[in-house]
């Protein structure tokens, strides 16, 4: 827990509120939605997420690979520019 930071009762509906009806895109979205499900569960708020979990969308791209965290090489090289040159 963060000294002084507002608790999750304060923060969840301030942050649905913010989400409105708009799609969360999330490297293993999985792990926060189910996080923010369970905490709007206990203070009896309604939800309805839509999502993509980016973690797919990597496999796709980048088969064969070990891993697909955000911190991996070829993660990366999926955020530049292709080359000009060949």
């Amino acid at each position: 827990m963060v000294i002084d930071a507002d608790t999750i009762e304060v923060i969840l509906p301030r942050f649905l509120e913010f989400v409105g009806d708009a799609a969360l895109v999330a490297h293993n979205a999985g792990f926060d939605v189910n996080f923010i499900k369970e905490n709007a569960k206990r203070q009896n708020i309604p939800v309805d997420l839509t999502y993509v979990d980016t973690v797919g969308i990597a496999r796709t791209l980048l088969t064969g690979q070990a891993k697909y965290t955000l911190d991996g090489k070829d993660i990366e090289d999926l955020t530049r520019e292709p080359s000009q040159g060949g």
